[in-house]
Parts: structure tokens; sequence; C-alpha cells
């Protein structure tokens, strides 16, 4: 497959469209929440709970590796039917689905209803919205006009730039309308430097889907790039169908490197990607080199991406813009076709009649 050829393209354009509109997605986002009002009883919550499934938990995890040194209180990712038990009036809750009919999330929004907890809803309609609108909680339901795809995971813009919103506005996070303006221009940049008119000699993106094709990728990253590292995982899985992994430095010293002896003829499958950033924690980034002295000497592949921004949330949004066009372009190395999710329908079809 050429990378370089625009005709290679044309059956996929709603997913290119998508991916070249994330900008647009968080500016969207964040525009439509920023100015609307929030109920004091969320501003005053001890801790948050995303819920979500997918592509719809993105966001959740995406800001919580992102601000996890500096958020006022615990947030966690709920992607489940049951809220953790803690969860009462002094938690915020913030049920996500794009749809609006997912089935856990549903359930999870019934259940911190039960519980009493702040609600706060994101969606594009379904069931999510009649139960919000039915009890008058507060939420942003938003058109997807910047993505043609109709698939969340091409629509995680709005995830981000809204659960931003929302966590800023209640004083979770710091996160000013400057940054959100100036990681927006980052997105864009990189966007372009991405971009299929760009050539496979001077795109990083195809150069890197070019090196992992026909390999099972085990990612490894750490600290501030967790989450966008998580999303990158999920995208593989999802647009290019392709099995890959997320480790973390340094947990992954611990375990991770004993198992690389067996079974051997697996070694020749397996390429590990590095996330390194110089932001790391010093102790965290001497660990990097070593990790990779040992997988030589294991006789395993691996490649290094590193952003080009100098701060952690510049670096987060820059990599998750490298990494759409990655796991997009990697699909049509392998000839798939990138919004089709034909396992995820048939469990879901399936799961229906029993």
């Amino acid at each position: 497959m050429n990378l370089d050829l625009p005709e290679n393209y044309e059956k996929n354009s709603e997913t290119f469209n998508s991916i070249r509109m994330l900008a647009d997605q968080i500016e969207q986002a964040w525009n439509e929440t920023e100015h609307s009002s929030m109920p004091q009883s969320c501003t005053l919550a001890r801790q948050v709970i995303v819920c979500g499934m997918g592509g719809s938990s993105l966001a959740g995890r995406f800001i919580k590796y992102l601000f996890r040194q500096s958020l006022r209180s615990p947030l966690e990712i709920c992607s489940g039917y049951s809220l953790p038990n803690y969860a009462g009036p002094g938690s915020l809750v913030i049920v996500c689905s794009y749809s609006g009919n997912t089935e856990e999330t549903l359930y999870a929004a019934y259940e911190a209803r039960q519980k009493n907890t702040q609600i706060y809803g994101i969606t594009t309609g379904g069931k999510l919205k009649e139960f919000l609108e039915r009890y008058n909680y507060p939420s942003y339901i938003f058109e997807p006009k910047f993505n043609p795809s109709g698939q969340p995971r091409f629509g995680i813009g709005y995830m981000i730039g809204a659960t931003l919103s929302i966590l800023s506005k209640c004083e979770f996070i710091s996160f000013s309308e400057e940054i959100m303006y100036e990681a927006i221009k980052v997105v864009r940049r990189s966007l372009n430097d991405f971009t299929i008119d760009k050539d496979e000699y001077t795109n990083l993106a195809k150069k890197t889907a070019r090196e992992l094709y026909g390999k099972a990728i085990s990612i490894i990253a750490s600290e501030h790039l967790l989450g966008a590292s998580y999303i990158f995982k999920n995208q593989l899985n999802e647009t290019a169908k392709t099995m890959s992994y997320l480790y973390e430095i340094p947990e992954l010293n611990h375990h991770l490197m004993e198992g690389l002896k067996n079974p051997a003829l697996i070694k020749e499958h397996v390429k590990f990607f590095f996330v390194e950033s110089e932001l790391y924690n010093d102790q965290v980034k001497r660990r990097y080199p070593i990790t990779k002295e040992v997988i030589d000497k294991n006789d395993i592949d691996w490649i290094v991406y590193k952003p080009l921004t100098d701060t952690k949330i510049f670096q987060a949004f820059e990599f998750i813009s490298f990494a759409s066009f990655v796991s997009a372009y990697l699909s049509l190395l392998y000839g798939e076709n990138p919004i089709e999710i034909p396992w995820v329908d048939f469990f879901k079809s399936a799961l229906e009649k029993r």
C-alpha cells in the first residue's frame, strides 16, 4: 500500500476528515460548555467519577493522568455497570456516552441517581439524553458536526473539550481559556504535520505506521502521557484491528522484563513503542535506556516517539493528534475499514439475545 497515493484515501474519507477536525471538535465543545452554568453542588463535590466505555471513556483517562499531580480531588474512571461503594452525595459523576445508548453507562447513571450523587452528562442523544432531561440534570448534549465518521473514538475531541471545561469550572483542575486555545493551536499544527498531504518521507505518522505494520504493539509510557497512550491503544485495537498493550514505567520494571523470554516464537511479532518525554520525573527518565537495553538483550524490536512541544499539556495533545493518524494509516496498510467494528457489533448483538 502506497500511503502517498490520494486514491487510497477515497473509501476512508470520513475517517481522515474526522481526524483532521480534532481541533474543531475540542474548540466546539469548549466554547459550548465554557459559558454554561454549573450547580454549586457540583463544585463542592469531594471526588469525581467519570463513567464511560470505549471511546467515551478516553477523555477521563486523558485528564486523570495529565493532571494527576495537580487534581484538587480524586478522579476515578468507571468502565462498568457499577459505581464505587463510596459514591454518594459528595461525588460528582460525569456520565459519558457518545451514542447515549451504552448499556453499562446507563446502569451507572441510574445507580448514581439512587446514590444521590451530583450528575453531569455528556452525549449526543439516545437514552442518556432522555435520562438527563427527565430528571433535569445538567448536561452537554452536542451535535457532532465535526465527526463525519460517527465513531466515538474519532470524536474524542468533544469529550476532551467538554470534560476539561466542566472540571475547570468546578475548580478540580487549573486550566484556563488561554491554555485551552494554545492547546488547540498545538493540535492544529500537529494535524497538519501528519496529514495525508505530507509524503511518507516527511510524515512521522506514516513512517511510524509502516514500522508498526505486522507487529503486536506494546506501548510503554509514563506519567502525564499515560492517558494519551491509552487512547492510542484503543485506536490501534478498533481502527487498525491490531493487538496492542499498554505498560507503565516504572511499574513494568518490576515484572514485565522477566516475561520477555517465552514463548520465543512471539518475539519476532512484537514491537515495543516507547513514548518518551523530557518532562518525565528524572528518576523515571533514567529507567528508559536500561529498559531498552533489556529488550535488546531479549531480541525484541522497539521504536521511540518523543513530543516536540515543551509543556505536559501540549505534549499530551500533540501525541493524540499523532496517534490518531498512525492508527488510521496502519488500518490502510492492513486493508481494513477503520470505521467498521464487526466484532464489537457482533458481541453487542449476541449479548442482546442472551
